[in-house]
C-alpha cells in the first residue's frame, strides 16, 4: 500500500499547485498547503494501517482504543487554544494534524510489540527505513524536474513520467526483499512465455 502510494504522491504532492491552477482557475488561500500536508497524512496511515490492522486481530482492542481516541481528542482542545488565543494560521492546525498522525505511528509500533511481540527494531529494519529509503530516492528526480523546469502542463506530465520510472526503479532495488523480486521475476516470465 505504501509503495503504490508513493508513486502517486509523489508527483501529486510536487504537482499539486498547478493542477489546482488548471482546475480551479483561482486557487483559495490555504488551498495548496492544505493538500500537500494531506498527503503527508495520507503518507504516514499507509504506513501504521498494518499495524492498525494486526492490532485489531489480536482482539485486544480497548488498551489501543483509548491511546487512539485520547491522542485524536486532543486534537480539537488543542485547536481551539491555538486559534483563539494564540492567532495561529490554518495550516498551523493542519501540521498539528500530521504531527498526531507521526504520534499514532509511534503508538502503533510499540503497542503491536506489547500484543503480538513484533520486535521494533525488527519493523523499523525490515518496513521503515526501507520504505523511507524508498520515498527519499523517488523524489530526487522529479523534485530535480520541478525546481529546474517552470510549471508547464509538458512539465507536469515529465514530472509524472519520470516519476512513475524512477519510484518503480528504486521500489524493485531497495524496497522489495529477494523473495518478492524472485516472485515479481516469476511472475513476469509466465507473463512473457504465456505470450
Amino acid at each position: 500500500m505504501f509503495i503504490l502510494m508513493i508513486i502517486i504522491a509523489i508527483p501529486a504532492f510536487l504537482e499539486i499547485e498547478y493542477g489546482l491552477k488548471l482546475w480551479l482557475q483561482k486557487i483559495p488561500t490555504y488551498t495548496v498547503i492544505f493538500a500537500k500536508l494531506t498527503i503527508i497524512m495520507i503518507i504516514f496511515d499507509c504506513l501504521s494501517r498494518p499495524l492498525h490492522l494486526a492490532i485489531f486481530a489480536t482482539g485486544i482492542v480497548k488498551k489501543y482504543q483509548f491511546f487512539q481516541s485520547s491522542i485524536y481528542l486532543l486534537i480539537l482542545p488543542l485547536s481551539y487554544i491555538l486559534l483563539k488565543y494564540l492567532y495561529v494560521t490554518p495550516e498551523i492546525i493542519i501540521s498539528i494534524l500530521v504531527l498526531f498522525k507521526f504520534i499514532m505511528l509511534i503508538v502503533r509500533i510499540k503497542l503491536t510489540n506489547a500484543l503480538i511481540q513484533i520486535p521494533i527494531s525488527k519493523y523499523v529494519k525490515n518496513v521503515l527505513i526501507p520504505s523511507i529509503q524508498c520515498l527519499t530516492l523517488s523524489l530526487i528526480i522529479p523534485l530535480a524536474i520541478t525546481l529546474l523546469y517552470p510549471a508547464s502542463l509538458t512539465r507536469v506530465c515529465f514530472t509524472c513520467s519520470m516519476s512513475l520510472l524512477s519510484s518503480t526503479v528504486i521500489i524493485y532495488t531497495c524496497g522489495f526483499t529477494y523473495d518478492e523480486k524472485k516472485f515479481i521475476n516469476n511472475q513476469i516470465h509466465k507473463i512473457v512465455l504465456k505470450r
